[in-house]
């Protein structure tokens, strides 16, 4: 049984991941797999368009149940993942001593939790010998030594822990056919930036970001267990 190739891309209904999502359908044969809490009218125009290549989950990927589903219709589909991006984030901007622990936990379990699950997930599903290139999209924040702003420590100490999480992958599944790395970005004009930072406009857009994404996931496979900063500002 011959296995059409794929694409995963989680928090796919805005910003950003919109953004990776339309690129990968223009600029590549990848089949793309999305996924998102909600089903946007963009995410609906697109399945119009590209009805062959584009699958929609509407799911919260917290919830190890539903990471399950939607491998389980990855494999009816026939699909075999070899990329997967981890963009789906939630943020936090409050004063740290006001941050409640519901509101912490929230946090983690969409910025690190969930990332993890589906990593787990994937590779427990995935032939040893598969190429698989595992892309986190983190934050400049989560850097250290980078430049730190009030109100996000929350924020970015789980992109640290993103970070972490890459970097330790990539050793442990150096003897598959699996990389891992990741993307800290910096001022992006996105709905969560621009809640972080309301006075400011970032001299970047998501579409440059997901051109930039796509390009370097596609490439051959000569970097492992990286963090990339891209940025062209602070924030």
């Amino acid at each position: 049984m011959s296995l059409k190739p794929c694409v995963i891309i989680t928090g796919a209904s805005k910003g950003l991941g919109f953004a990776l999502v339309h690129e990968f359908l223009k600029s590549s044969t990848l089949i793309v797999v999305a996924c998102a809490r909600t089903y946007p009218k963009s995410i609906k125009t697109l399945e119009q368009k590209y009805s062959k290549r584009l699958f929609y989950f509407t799911a919260d990927i917290t919830n190890t149940t539903a990471i399950k589903l939607i491998f389980d219709n990855i494999k009816l589909l026939q699909l075999k993942p070899q990329i997967v991006i981890n963009n789906a984030a939630a943020l936090l901007q409050k004063s740290f001593l006001k941050t409640v622990p519901h509101e912490i936990t929230h946090l983690f379990a969409v910025n690190v939790f969930a990332p993890i699950m589906l990593i787990q997930t994937l590779i427990k599903q995935q032939s040893k010998s598969a190429p698989l290139h595992i892309i986190n999209i983190a934050s400049m924040g989560g850097i250290q030594g980078s430049m730190k702003f009030s109100g996000l420590s929350i924020y970015a100490s789980t992109k640290a822990a993103l970070i972490g999480l890459t970097e330790c992958l990539a050793e442990e599944f150096k003897n598959y056919n699996v990389r891992c790395n990741a993307i800290a970005l910096g001022a992006t004009q996105t709905e969560m930036f621009s809640k972080a930072f309301p006075d400011f406009k970032a001299p970047v857009k998501p579409i440059q970001v997901a051109q930039w994404i796509c390009m370097f996931a596609l490439a051959p496979a000569v970097i492992n267990g990286k963090i990339i900063p891209l940025a062209v500002s602070t924030p």
